[in-house]
């Protein structure tokens, strides 16, 4: 392994220098306008960069090598071996490694593999670094006096912090928060008052344009941190609202706090996609409690409330995808995985939409706007799922050819048209079957520890004794945890 650390890809002959140099240029011209908290310095060309950073010169080549699947999935092995060794084994702490580390996980999709994925583990790996690095730490702290560590009182622990020591940590957290937003579980790094100050100090101390970025970057995941913390959705049987008037007063401050948030937007960023998507992302989470019982009471005027931020949701959910379908061909190769796990996330609350909408034809709170939104027809009309899926299926199929294929794995473009493909079959077949009483909604597999499979269904009870989901899932997760049985069928078949 000493032996490949020392020989890049261009000295073992995998990719040549010019190809370095372009995927190089991309992602200084491109890729950072998706993933803004690793920049190499103006003055650092390819030589310079492969000499004094080689593992951040290895992931920048993994991660922007997208059309050369198998080469790109040979160099993320290598990613994850170095990483693992350098820091688990050897205990290396540097901000290289942290730098890299996050490159690498900002295009994970590129080298995930459902029975090999090791993005939870690599997270965490970031966050350890910056505590290990210290970078959390305010460095003008000399009030603490209890508890020290024993490489506490270093000197580099009390030095200001460099600009990209700033961006490693602000870009830390943003990971961690779209993985625990991805993940419904608790973020593994806490936004803190010196994470705010951090991104105040690079804002005022502007180097690049994307700093201006990252800024918003770090607001939009705290607001979406307090968001999923509020309503509990990493559990939802302990969420402290519980009624009509807590919920709708909740979601109104969220949404005050988000308007505020676009309104601030400076000109120069009001058309960065994923800023834009960032935006769609949080209106999803502060309407998605409609689709959730535990936030409602069922009197008509919920009924009628929760209507309404249902409404809000699909429209939430069919910007963020729309988005993708008409950004510019080129720029969807560099579209993150936390951008793929927003797509996915709307797919999921729009079919999740649908089956909230079909099961109000029935109970003893039928309304006619319920029953209406009862009909397949309408509820289409509504959610547009078949139509947008269809369309972003289309999207990135269209990309899968300009892809050297590997032998034995398939690629990304192929794999989640393919996902996109099952889930519009599977809902087209729900609208169809429910219809006419025939439908019978299949159980979620879920893939636990070791990807053994356990079945399970969540269900409540309505006032006409009505059984209905009380969680139900039609759209499977590619990178995630629940899929249907029907949707896993239809993606084998097309792939």
């Amino acid at each position: 392994m000493a032996h490949l650390a020392s020989r890049d890809v261009i000295d073992r002959g995998l990719v040549t220098l010019d190809l370095a140099q372009t995927l190089f240029d991309k992602y200084r011209t491109e890729a950072i306008h998706h993933f803004p908290f690793v920049i190499p310095r103006a003055e650092t060309d390819i030589n310079s960069l492969r000499s004094n950073s080689p593992f951040l010169f290895l992931c920048i080549m993994a991660s922007m090598l997208f059309k050369d699947c198998s080469l790109q999935r040979q160099l993320g092995e290598e990613v994850r071996i170095q990483a693992h060794r350098r820091v688990l084994l050897e205990s290396e702490s540097s901000l290289e490694l942290l730098q890299g580390i996050l490159v690498y996980l900002a295009w994970y999709q590129y080298h995930f593999l459902l029975e090999t994925q090791q993005i939870v583990q690599l997270a965490q790996l970031c966050v350890a670094l910056v505590h290990n690095l210290g970078l959390d730490q305010n460095p003008d702290n000399a009030k603490r006096k209890v508890d020290l560590g024993p490489d506490e009182t270093e000197s580099y622990r009390r030095s200001t912090r460099t600009t990209d020591q700033l961006r490693a940590l602000l870009g830390t957290f943003c990971t961690a928060s779209w993985i625990a937003t991805k993940f419904r579980t608790r973020c593994a790094m806490p936004h803190t008052r010196y994470i705010e100050r951090a991104r105040q100090i690079l804002v005022t101390n502007l180097e690049y344009p994307t700093d201006h970025l990252i800024s918003f970057f770090v607001q939009t995941n705290e607001l979406s941190r307090r968001i999923c913390n509020t309503f509990t959705y990493d559990d939802l049987d302990h969420t402290e609202i519980r009624d009509e008037f807590v919920s709708t007063v909740t979601v109104q401050a969220f949404s005050r706090e988000l308007n505020g948030l676009k309104r601030s937007l400076l000109p120069g960023l009001q058309q960065n996609l994923a800023l834009e998507l960032e935006f769609h992302l949080i209106e999803t989470l502060i309407s998605e409690i409609a689709l959730h019982h535990d936030f409602w009471d069922k009197s008509p005027t919920a009924l009628g409330q929760r209507h309404r931020m249902l409404r809000n949701l699909s429209l939430s959910c069919k910007s963020l995808i729309d988005k993708v379908i008409k950004c510019p061909e080129q720029e969807v190769w560099y579209l993150t995985f936390y951008t793929y796990a927003k797509i996915c996330r709307a797919l999921s609350c729009l079919s999740n939409s649908a089956i909230f909408m079909m099961e109000q034809q029935s109970g003893g709170n039928a309304t006619d706007i319920t029953i209406l939104l009862g009909n397949p027809a309408v509820v289409e009309r509504v959610v547009h799922l078949s139509s947008l899926g269809k369309e972003l299926q289309q999207k990135f199929s269209g990309q899968a050819i300009f892809i050297s294929p590997s032998h034995d794995q398939i690629d990304l473009m192929t794999m989640f048209s393919g996902m996109v493909g099952a889930v519009v079959a599977t809902y087209e077949a729900y609208l169809k079957e429910s219809s006419s009483g025939l439908y019978e909604a299949p159980r979620p597999i879920t893939y636990g520890a070791e990807n053994s499979m356990q079945s399970g269904t969540s269900s409540t009870e309505n006032d006409a004794g009505v059984r209905v989901s009380q969680d139900a899932d039609i759209a499977p997760d590619v990178f995630g945890d629940v899929v249907w049985s029907g949707a896993l069928d239809e993606l084998a078949f097309s792939t």
